[in-house]
C-alpha cells in the first residue's frame, strides 16, 4: 500500500509540474501517456507479479518499450488515433481477463 501511495504522489507531482510548465496540453499529454502506456501494462503485470513495486517499475519500462511497438505497425495502415486508442483498450482488456482467470483458480 506505501508503493501505491508513492506512485499516485509522483504521478500528482508530475502531473502539477507538467501542468505548471506546458499548461493543460502538457498535463493532458502526461497523463494520457500514462493511461495509454503504464495503466493497461501494470493490469496485465498484476497476474503475475506479486510485490507492488516491481508491478510499478516493470509497468513503466515495459510501457514503454511494448506498447509504441504494438501500435507503429497497424499505424502505417489505420489512422494513429485509432490504433493507440484500440491498442490501449486490448491490453487492458487482456488485463482484466488475466485478472479474472487468476482469480477463478
Amino acid at each position: 500500500m506505501k508503493n501505491i501511495t508513492l506512485l499516485g504522489s509522483c504521478v500528482l507531482a508530475i502531473a502539477v509540474v507538467s501542468f505548471l510548465v506546458l499548461g493543460s496540453v502538457g498535463l493532458r499529454t502526461v497523463l494520457g501517456m500514462f493511461l495509454v502506456l503504464v495503466f493497461p501494462v501494470y493490469f496485465i503485470l498484476d497476474s503475475f507479479v506479486k510485490d507492488e513495486l516491481e508491478k510499478i517499475v516493470f509497468s513503466l519500462f515495459l510501457g514503454v518499450g511494448l506498447v509504441p511497438a504494438l501500435i507503429y505497425w497497424p499505424a502505417t495502415v489505420f489512422s494513429l488515433r485509432w490504433t493507440v486508442f484500440l491498442v490501449a483498450v486490448l491490453l487492458g482488456l487482456v488485463g482484466f481477463w488475466l485478472r479474472r482467470k487468476n482469480s477463478k483458480s
